[in-house]
């Protein structure tokens, strides 16, 4: 009976050992990241006219996935096997877009479009690259967004251009690589905010009135459902 007991005892210890480690090898495959923009000091927002709303993120293929991608040659696109976003990064973004412009302006209010909330100006972004380059030594981070702003009152294309930002990383890893993505991202919300500045600083920005009396009475409406 005793020796039923060693070898059962026995048995129990080797399976637990085992299930140690698979679960250490599994959350050596699951190593998950966040592209999160940092809290910004807000402008003085009543000092601010106009809306703008920002469509979600088009992508470009390749980049369309929560998996990390980098670069060893032109032609080829590699992504890290045991390293991976905690979603697309379109989708971790077009927030940071978002909250980055509120803070940073130009304008009082910085909305997403798939509110269906009315605003003046609407802001159309792509993602056109996000990738770790080994080509080079030390690796560098490039992220580059295409961005189009429209101004509804004229139906013009008010802006046309993409925001290149290279970061370079601090390690030759998927880590560094982490690191360096989201110091571009900050920089990149950065630069579009100035460039927003500089192509409207000499536009009227207020919203047309049917547009704030709708968005005042949706936001009225939104706030009736909140419980």
């Amino acid at each position: 009976m005793k020796r039923l007991s060693r070898r059962l005892l026995l048995t129990l210890t080797i399976v637990a050992l085992s299930a140690c480690t698979v679960l250490q090898r599994g959350e050596e495959h699951q190593r998950t990241y966040q592209l999160v923009l940092p809290t910004l000091e807000a402008e003085q927002t009543d000092q601010r006219e106009g809306s703008l709303s920002v469509s979600r993120l088009e992508v470009q293929p390749g980049y369309d996935t929560s998996a990390i991608a980098y670069r060893r040659d032109a032609f080829e696109l590699e992504y890290f096997a045991r390293s991976r976003w905690t979603d697309r990064p379109a989708r971790m973004i077009h927030p940071a877009i978002i909250d980055g412009l509120q803070a940073l302006g130009p304008f009082r209010h910085t909305i997403d479009a798939t509110a269906g909330i009315p605003t003046r100006f609407r802001m159309d972004v792509e993602l056109v690259r996000l990738e770790q380059d080994f080509q080079q030594d030390p690796s560098v981070v490039r992220l580059d967004l295409r961005v189009r702003l429209l101004d509804r009152r004229g139906r013009d294309i008010v802006l046309s251009e993409t925001i290149r930002v290279r970061e370079t990383a601090p390690s030759e890893d998927a880590a560094g690589g982490i690191i360096a993505a989201n110091r571009a991202l900050e920089k990149a919300v950065r630069e579009l905010s100035d460039r927003l500045y500089q192509v409207t600083a000499s536009m009227e920005l207020e919203d047309d009135d049917d547009d704030q009396s709708e968005r005042r009475s949706r936001s009225a409406e939104m706030q009736r459902r909140t419980p």
